[in-house]
């Protein structure tokens, strides 16, 4: 009874997704952006379509219960290069439990931050540059509800600063990921992910709501054929609803390709268009069964230019 509950939970909030429901605040009307801007090269380069997928260090991210399926140690980062002096780090480390909480647990941290923007007074005249910091930090754990369904709970606390206004707030993600297998080895996974949740952040005199989300999408992945697909859907509560969809194919497990295609709005000719690699060595004599990946991720903004994202991970 309670795992066809919890598919029809999953149904509901799909449909919802996927429909016309519009709610919640006008555009630009939240606070802490930068939980936005999402992470992982090799996610990135898919277009940002990886809810569904969800199964490297980076699952703390785009939906914790896809710890469940990382069965040994890893740790990620990502350097984000955005636009001018706009920069965010992010890093992430996942260990699956033994004995009686038999789930996996992850902890991250995201760090984004802005130097010399430049500040006005009530004249409109130039009053020198103020600096941009913003930081999450958080704990996820992921554990299977049975063989297909798996669910994720992730806790972060939020940490804003302009100039000398500061502001500090907690949020949490809740997430679940349905794996059904299809063809040969092939397998179709459904994935879910309510991100920040919790209260108004207050920063400085003002108080603004956090940039909830209902992130779903679908994968199908062939693990034979190298291939994974992937179509997401996000639903901000301050903005309008946003399509994202990658492919990444495997060549030999040691080499990988990505394109993909997210809704970054009408920026000019290209926008939204995603493309990115990446590569795997496999143990040393040293350090045995050791995984090293690199990925790199580029996104067009149209006539803005493009942004790169750069990960590392490791798993052991």
């Amino acid at each position: 009874m309670a795992r066809n509950f919890v598919k029809c939970v999953l149904i509901v909030f799909f449909l919802f997704l996927t429909s016309n429901v519009v709610f919640g605040e006008g555009v630009g009307t939240t606070t802490a952006g930068f939980l936005k801007m999402g992470v992982g090269a090799r996610a990135i380069g898919m277009g940002g379509a990886f809810v569904a997928i969800s199964d490297d260090a980076n699952a703390t991210y785009w939906n914790p219960a896809g710890l469940t399926q990382i069965k040994s140690p890893e740790i990620s980062g990502t350097h984000n290069q955005w636009f001018e002096d706009i920069r965010s780090e992010y890093i992430s480390y996942v260990q699956p439990l033994a004995g009686k909480l038999s789930g996996v647990a992850g902890i991250d941290i995201i760090y984004m931050t802005v130097s010399d923007i430049e500040k006005r007074d009530d004249a409109g005249d130039k009053a020198g540059t103020v600096k941009v910091n913003n930081l999450a930090y958080a704990l996820s754990y992921g554990y299977k509800l049975n063989n297909d369904l798996s669910m994720g709970v992730k806790l972060k606390g939020i940490f804003q600063e302009y100039g000398d206004n500061k502001g500090n707030g907690v949020a949490v993600d809740v997430g679940f990921l349905w794996i059904q297998p299809v063809i040969k080895n092939e397998k179709l996974s459904f994935g879910l992910n309510l991100q920040n949740i919790g209260p108004k952040i207050k920063t400085g005199s003002e108080k603004e709501k956090l940039p909830f989300n209902i992130k779903g999408g679908i994968a199908l992945t062939s693990p034979e054929r190298g291939v994974t697909l992937a179509v997401d859907m996000d639903k901000p509560v301050d903005n309008k609803m946003k399509l994202h969809s990658g492919i990444e194919y495997w060549f030999r497990e040691i080499v990988a390709l990505r394109f993909g295609y997210e809704d970054v709005g009408d920026l000019g000719s290209g926008s939204g268009f995603t493309a990115g690699c990446g590569f795997k060595g496999y143990e040393t004599e040293e350090f045995n069964n050791v995984l090293i990946q690199f990925d790199y991720a580029l996104v067009s903004f149209g006539d803005f230019g493009y942004t790169h994202r750069f990960s590392l991970a490791v798993k052991f």
